[in-house]
């Protein structure tokens, strides 16, 4: 099951219960003629975003490109609707030795013990911007590494999407804000990051 919805069955079960509301509330909306269950909406989705192709999904579950495209809507809009599923910043003392007690519990050794968050980036291929939703700058959002036009996000507790897809990771960071947030986590306290994010 893991392979194929990109979780174990206890989370995905978990999930499943938090967003069928939400997953229910969209499907109602949707103009498919197929009936979507909700193992299906989920499993599209999760799939997709780690970035599985609509026609693997297609292929892979038996259904056609729009179907799967209809599904994973749905879950997004789903977890976009859902609060429980909103990204909060910790605010306590308390909630930061939670989440720290969370990274540790994930390793084998003390490496982890204060960390509360791993940093990291993605790139987002888009279309070509216009020259008016660019400020004139299209140019800037094409990413030389990955030969399409694009946007920089970040994401930990707290997720950015704050460069164009030529601006270098440490570059985006600096410009979202984040580097002071941490600067300013609580004293024993840190956040993992590779290269891309300097000290």
């Amino acid at each position: 099951m893991k392979g194929d919805y990109r979780t174990d069955y206890s989370s995905f079960v978990r999930l499943n219960i938090t967003l069928s509301p939400f997953i229910n509330r969209m499907e109602s909306r949707s103009r498919s003629i197929e009936g979507i269950s909700n193992v299906m909406i989920m499993a599209c989705g999760l799939r997709y975003l780690a970035g599985e192709k609509l026609r693997s999904l297609a292929c892979d579950f038996g259904i056609s490109k729009s179907f799967a495209y209809v599904a994973k809507e749905i879950f997004i809009d789903a977890v976009l609707q859902c609060p429980d599923l909103d990204i909060e910043f910790p605010a306590t003392n308390e909630e930061f030795t939670t989440i720290a007690q969370g990274f540790e519990s994930k390793a084998t050794a003390t490496i982890f013990q204060g960390s509360v968050g791993a940093i990291d980036g993605f790139f987002q291929p888009t279309v070509e911007p216009s020259m008016k939703g660019s400020l004139g700058n299209q140019r800037a959002y094409f990413s030389g590494r990955y030969r399409v036009y694009g946007l920089n996000a970040r994401a930990v507790f707290y997720f950015d999407v704050i460069g164009p897809g030529s601006m270098n990771g440490n570059r985006s960071y600096k410009k979202s804000g984040l580097e002071s947030i941490i600067n300013d986590l609580p004293n024993g306290f840190y956040i993992l990051g590779d290269t891309a994010y300097t000290l």
